[in-house]
């Protein structure tokens, strides 16, 4: 009865896209410790071997530079990965709060503040967008 009651007010606070993206970003935490326990305990090994050798003259050494790299490498991309999720996870949170309080977006706004929140900048008599990914630049 009380985790019907709890999961009620859950879902009451959130839909299902923000539970999703959070879970998501939790599920990404986890990994990011795995990633790097796996980063340092392999490095330890790297020092370990480059400073007493490795027993199989430098092979082993090569096997864990290139462990040690690409453990690296999976540290920095779950990072990336976590961030551009959480940015979107705070975005759907401030939408909904938004329209949970009943507030426009562009309340209150004159026309020039609303030109310049959506993106867009006034150079001169020319209007110009900001560059995002779908326009290049261009």
């Amino acid at each position: 009865m009380v985790l019907k009651k709890y999961l009620v007010v859950i879902m009451s606070r959130y839909n299902k896209d923000i539970l999703d993206k959070d879970i998501l970003v939790h599920q990404m935490k986890d990994r990011i410790k795995e990633h790097t326990w796996n980063y340092h305990n392999k490095l330890m090994k790297l020092l370990e071997a480059k400073t007493h050798g490795d027993g199989e003259g430098g092979k082993n050494t090569d096997k864990l530079f290139r462990d040690v790299c690409e453990d690296f490498g999976s540290v920095v991309a779950t990072q990336r990965n976590m961030i551009e999720v959480s940015l979107d996870l705070v975005k759907l949170q401030l939408e909904r709060a938004f329209v949970l309080s009943g507030l426009e977006v562009n309340e209150g706004l004159t026309d020039l503040e609303k030109r310049v929140y959506s993106g867009e900048t006034i150079v001169g008599d020319k209007k110009k967008m900001y560059w995002d990914e779908k326009s290049n630049g261009e």
